[in-house]
């Protein structure tokens, strides 16, 4: 929490020292379309990509969204249960060198373990990692960072030999 506070404090300091800022709210979720929104990417398109924590048209399980500068809201992916996966951690996406998004769930994936996914700006979504808990972790707890190898590293709550 302190973290947090702090770069509070830092932001409300930077907006105090160029004057008054305006907000401007882009779009509202309903529910159906996503709730409880977590964070944004920005895109290679100029758009912005999240996912939010309830919500959706199947299960409640989340969402991947997009919404663009002018603030049209769309639906990309509902999380549902087994079937690919569910519950996007509370993060944002990464954006890959590829021009898609890649983010983890904390449940879901063939196991229940949660899984490392992959969604295009279409809203084509693969479920590349299934979380085994023993065999390579389980219910990973951050967003996904590219190392300077290219490759992609997270973290688990626990599992792995």
């Amino acid at each position: 929490m302190p973290f947090k506070s702090a770069i509070a404090f830092l932001l409300m300091a930077s907006a105090s020292l160029v004057g008054a800022q305006t907000l401007q709210t882009l779009c509202s979720f309903a529910g159906t379309n996503g709730a409880g929104p977590m964070g944004l990417t920005l895109g290679d398109d100029g758009n912005f990509y999240g996912t939010t924590d309830y919500g959706g048209s199947w299960s409640s399980n989340g969402t991947v969204f997009k919404v663009t500068t002018n603030g049209a809201l769309t639906l990309l992916v509902s999380f549902d249960i087994p079937q690919t996966s569910s519950r996007p951690l509370p993060s944002t996406l990464t954006l890959g060198s590829d021009g898609n998004f890649y983010g983890t769930t904390m449940d879901g994936g063939s196991e229940g373990f949660g899984s490392v996914f992959m969604v295009t700006t279409n809203g084509v979504m693969t479920n590349l990692v299934s979380f085994q808990g023993y065999l390579n972790g389980d219910h990973p707890q951050a967003a996904l960072i590219i190392g300077r190898d290219g490759n992609f590293y997270g973290t688990a709550w626990s599992g792995g030999s």
